[in-house]
Parts: C-alpha cells; structure tokens; sequence
C-alpha cells in the first residue's frame, strides 16, 4: 500500500504530469535521432562513413557538454527570482532545435548537415539536470525515489519513436519522417515544459526572499 501511495502522491500531482508528458516526449525526440542518425548518414552521404564517425563523437560529447553547461548556467543565474526559468531553458531549447534538426536531415553538404546537427546538439541536450532538479523540489523527499523510478520509466516512451520512424521510413523516406517525427516530438515536449512551467508549485515558482 505504501508504494500505491507513493505513485499516487507523484502522478497526482497536476504539475508532474506535465512534466512527464515533456520528458517523455523530449525522450521520444533524443531516442528517434540516436537510433536513425548513423543509419540516415549512411544513406544521404555514404562517402562521408569515416568523418562521421569521428563528427558524431566530438558533437555528442562536446556539443552535450556545453549544452548541459550552458543550461544548467543560465539556468541557475535567472531562476533565483523565478524557478519556473529551469523549465522554460528547456522548452526554448527544444523548439530551437526544431529547424536546426530539419536542416540536419535535408541539407545537400554533409558539412553543413554535421554543422546544424551541432547546433542541434547545443540547444536542445540542456534539459536534463533542470528537468529533474524541478521535479525532485515539486515533491515530497518521501516520495523522491518514486519520482525517479517513474522518471526513468519514461524512456521506455522514448523507445517508441526509433519504432515508429522504422515502420514509416520506407513508405515516406528517411529524411521527412526524421524532420517530421522528431520535430513533432520535440515541439510538443516545449509546449509541455512552457506548461508544466505554469504549473509549478507556487512555493517552487516565486522564489522566496531571504530574511534579512
């Protein structure tokens, strides 16, 4: 009965729900580009294997890393005054990387493709750390555990999306159902961080002044 209780105090709460509803999309977006980058890369420029082997490497660990660094910095700097910032980070980084990943997947030079998918990169891997810093202050610390194991649940939301990019790829082609699907996922995971942003717990928004 303890364990019911502690889902149902994390789910119920109207704030976590959006967040969820953002993560799980925001998955769904970082899922898609993991499973279908090498395979669309191979296709559209299949002279270029070795550069993008060693392209993807520096773009995901220092394109991630600045991401999370600049994130997380912006975000601490101007969340002191209004915590709801932690969230809107990632929701403009999200719908950032909207046109950035559309440029990816139909730019004609694999240079520029490998520049915009950098770009992406530095925009939209900000969410993370903020996402769950929100979530483990909307909550009881009773309950934290739960809200991280049903967090973690939502990759498996995520694992959906390489799915269904499989299953539309070869009636559509590659190139649109990666622009469409994920940037779908990825416009739909910042309207719910704008949301959940909204619907953060007053005591969490406003930050409190300090006595003097």
């Amino acid at each position: 009965h303890e364990s019911v209780d502690a889902v149902k105090g994390v789910v119920g709460n109207r704030f976590v729900q959006y967040l969820f509803v953002a993560a799980g999309l925001r998955f769904c977006a970082g899922y898609g580009i993991g499973v279908w980058k090498a395979p669309f890369f191979r296709e559209a420029f299949p002279d270029f294997a070795s550069e993008f082997s060693v392209a993807n490497a520096f773009i995901i660990s220092g394109g991630g890393i600045l991401s999370s660094l600049l994130g997380g910095v912006i975000s601490d700097k101007y969340s002191k005054k209004d915590q709801r910032v932690s969230l809107w980070v990632p929701a403009v980084g999200s719908l950032l990387a909207v046109p950035l990943w559309y440029g990816t997947v139909h730019a004609d030079s694999f240079y520029t493709s490998m520049g915009l998918l950098f770009g992406e990169y530095i925009v939209a891997e900000c969410w993370f750390g903020p996402v769950v810093a929100s979530l483990y202050k909307a909550v009881p610390k009773e309950v934290q555990g739960t809200a991280q194991g049903l967090f973690t649940v939502l990759t498996a939301v995520g694992n959906a999306m390489p799915v269904l990019i499989g299953s539309l790829q070869s009636q559509y082609g590659l190139p649109d159902v990666l622009a469409y699907a994920v940037g779908a996922a990825y416009i739909g995971s910042g309207v719910f961080f704008f949301i959940a942003g909204e619907h953060m717990p007053k005591e969490q928004a406003v930050s409190q002044p300090k006595s003097p």
